[in-house]
């Protein structure tokens, strides 16, 4: 036991200890001084800045991991395997937040359904989710079930907002033709208002309603592939 103790790299685990520090310095003043005030591109921007997030801190852990393989390779091991075994149901649930933060299956203000809760999310972190269901109770639900379950996504109709995007075209092309290519868009509700408004001879702003905000950067990718050499702004 002795020999485990004055054997562990206690220099580099304070170099490590203070780059995680530092590193959770410079996550926390971008996640409250740069990334809100994004607005426009907010949305996109949160949703990159969390999978970003997510790679920088799996990659700080593996190199702490194979530094620590590389000064006493038994005794990383042994605390590794001493961590995981009497934390596997706490890892299991950040496992299950990894893969959910990632891929963005879900996001504070979802409406969700699955055969033990309902409702709408609140909290959506790496161990944990919680959710208001109709009776007003926040539930709290550990993430390897919530990942592991029969689920629906659903929406609320005052979850629809409206958004205008300006198309500054080429060949000048009809009303019309433009309606028509909002009535077919995939991430564009057909069923609220369209307005679209020609302000100069190549310049249209179209206003229409979108399901979800972050089918925002999707609609100008649709715009600029239905209509050649259209620029898109929002």
């Amino acid at each position: 036991m002795n020999l485990f103790v004055e054997n562990i790299p206690y220099f580099q685990l304070a170099v490590f200890l203070l780059a995680g520090l530092s590193l959770h310095f410079t996550v926390t003043v971008v996640n409250n001084h740069i990334i809100p005030f994004l607005k426009q591109r907010y949305e996109s921007a949160a949703k990159w800045w969390v999978r970003f997030k997510i790679v920088v801190w799996i990659m700080f852990a593996l190199l702490f991991f194979f530094a620590s393989l590389k000064s006493n390779f038994l005794t990383a091991i042994i605390f590794c395997l001493i961590i995981l075994g009497l934390g596997w149901s706490f890892w299991r649930n950040i496992f299950s937040g990894i893969l959910i933060k990632f891929s963005g299956q879900f996001r504070v203000g979802d409406i969700i359904s699955t055969d033990f809760a309902k409702g709408e999310l609140k909290f959506v972190s790496l161990s944990h989710t919680k959710l208001l269901n109709d009776k007003k109770e926040l539930v709290v639900i550990p993430n390897f079930m919530l990942r592991n379950a029969v689920l629906k996504q659903l929406y609320k109709k005052k979850n629809i907002k409206s958004h205008s995007f300006t198309l500054t075209t080429t060949d000048n092309p009809p009303t019309d033709f433009l309606y028509q290519m909002v009535l077919i868009c995939p991430y564009i509700s057909a069923h609220q208002e369209i307005n679209i408004e020609k302000t100069d001879t190549n310049v249209y702003i179209v206003k229409v309603s979108i399901v979800d905000s972050s089918f925002i950067e999707k609609v100008r990718g649709y715009f600029r592939n239905a209509i050649e050499g259209v620029e898109v702004s929002y």
